[in-house]
């Protein structure tokens, strides 16, 4: 998961897919609520945030077309900027600076995702990476948006690399083992494909508990049958694998909170946010202007233990 309350946050990769996850995550509810995004990273990676946003209903083409989707190459950029003593402030200013100011300017709110510190860190210029983490500190002071910057995990080379590279940061993003993104039907079959599509992903991620597979069930049935009746225009399903716990979140373009109310205990979903407190670990909601996402946390392990116990 990523935080909401921090404004510098780094993330530490493994994978492609991992990452598209992570920094979709980030960016898809301030682009749904009208903010914009700004993203340095490779073709390679940009492929992948884009999928990925692609599902949760950004229209990234509209986006793109009026500047509040800026992309930037990460390895063209960083060597524009970079000096004959590492990073230069008015270069890094004029490159990326601008981009950054001037989309505040229009949108009133960036949230921007850079791997330029990565790239340097693979190369084994960790200070060089430092010196550029806190460009863009100075800049977030005198500007004001969100960051989230990538670093490939086998690129830090060290504890203490690592443990420089962290401390530079508000916190650190989670990320996942796994990841999954179910595209849905808007209307009365959308809770019931959710479902199928959850025990076919835990299924594929080898959770073979059919009970627990169930739980996760009825958890985003909830979830996303809320998302259906309040008139959204899109639902974004996703389901993240960190360790011994999953993760299921809704996206959706209304800024409705959830509604709690009482049905048939036969109905596919709407049966109200007690089955929610009862199966899941935690939840929580992220309501926005124009968006909001709804997640839960279970865990098998614990789930297995209390059946137990039970």
């Amino acid at each position: 998961m990523v935080p909401t309350d921090c404004a510098h946050l780094v993330q530490f990769y493994d994978s492609d897919h991992g990452l598209g996850t992570t920094v979709s995550g980030f960016l898809a509810v301030p682009l749904l609520r009208g903010e914009a995004a700004v993203v340095i990273a490779s073709l390679a990676h940009r492929e992948v945030i884009a999928a990925q946003l692609s599902l949760t209903g950004v229209d990234l083409a509209a986006m793109r077309g009026t500047g509040r989707y800026i992309e930037l190459d990460a390895a063209r950029t960083l060597a524009a900027l970079m000096g004959q003593n590492g990073p230069d402030e008015q270069r890094f200013l004029a490159l990326v600076g601008s981009a950054v100011a001037d989309a505040v300017l229009r949108f009133g709110a960036v949230s921007a995702y850079g791997e330029m510190v990565g790239l340097l860190a693979a190369e084994g210029r960790l200070v060089a990476a430092l010196q550029l983490e806190q460009l863009w500190s100075r800049l977030m002071g005198n500007t004001g948006f969100r960051l989230l910057c990538g670093y490939p995990h086998d690129g830090l080379g060290s504890a203490a690399a690592y443990e420089s590279v962290r401390a530079a940061h508000d916190a650190v993003t989670e990320t996942a083992t796994l990841s999954a993104a179910i595209d849905l039907p808007l209307g009365g079959e959308a809770s019931a494909s959710a479902r199928r599509g959850v025990a076919s992903v835990c299924q594929a991620w080898g959770v073979t508990d059919p009970v627990w597979i169930d739980d996760v069930g009825l958890v985003v049935a909830e979830l996303v049958g809320n998302a259906v009746r309040h008139a959204s225009s899109r639902v974004a399903l996703s389901l993240d694998l960190h360790g011994d716990r999953i993760t299921v979140s809704v996206t959706d373009g209304s800024s409705a909170l959830p509604v709690p109310r009482n049905a048939d205990e036969l109905a596919e979903d709407g049966r109200g946010f007690a089955i929610i407190g009862a199966l899941a670990d935690r939840w929580g909601v992220e309501r926005h202007p124009q968006a909001k996402r709804v997640w839960a946390q279970l865990r098998p392990v614990a789930r297995q233990s209390r059946a137990r116990q039970g």
